[in-house]
């Protein structure tokens, strides 16, 4: 799914149970996104709500323009 953050889009998606604790994946860089993430993100979504996405400039994710939000 795509969500709009400050006027850009971010890639999202989210595994597992809604009202279980919630993990969050912060992927690699540079360039990794949480495609990579898969197979794991499925795992634990057996017990916990995932959250994984694609950070700003990543894949799916829109990039921010240098002096936006610490860029």
């Amino acid at each position: 799914m795509f969500v709009q953050v400050e006027g850009k889009t971010l890639y999202v998606e989210e595994y597992g149970k809604q009202h279980a604790k919630t993990l969050v994946y912060f992927h690699g860089g540079p360039g990794a996104s949480c495609m990579d993430f898969f197979n794991q993100a499925k795992a634990l979504g057996e017990r916990y709500h995932v959250v994984a996405f694609d950070q700003y400039g990543v894949l799916r994710s829109d990039a921010i323009a240098r002096g936006r939000l610490g860029a």
